[in-house]
């Protein structure tokens, strides 16, 4: 985990920033600005992707964009995938649980 602040900083410079320190590292401390993680090779040179929440919980998690559009929407997804709700989960909670799935 790891977290900053920048005075005046927009979390687009933020976000510049965040890929010049792992590109720096990877590339001092491997001499490559790829990384292999779970056997698999990752380049860190940017720019990467950016994505909001949402985004990747659809390209990376499979949610369908409906499931965004409204509450009976994502109790639908709920039932067809075994999701258990209750009154007390909010939409918060929901996004949550749904990247942890994914």
């Amino acid at each position: 985990m790891l977290e900053f602040y920048q005075s005046y900083a927009s979390y687009e410079d933020l976000m510049d920033l965040t890929e010049e320190m792992f590109t720096t590292v990877a590339r001092e401390l491997n001499g490559s600005e790829s990384v292999t993680y779970q056997g698999r090779s990752v380049k860190l040179s940017p720019p990467w992707a950016r994505l909001t929440f949402h985004e990747s919980l659809r390209e990376i998690g499979g949610v369908p964009s409906e499931v965004f559009e409204s509450r009976d929407h994502a109790l639908a997804f709920c039932d067809e995938n075994g999701i258990e709700k209750s009154k007390e989960n909010s939409w918060r909670k929901f996004s949550t649980f749904l990247w942890n799935r994914s």
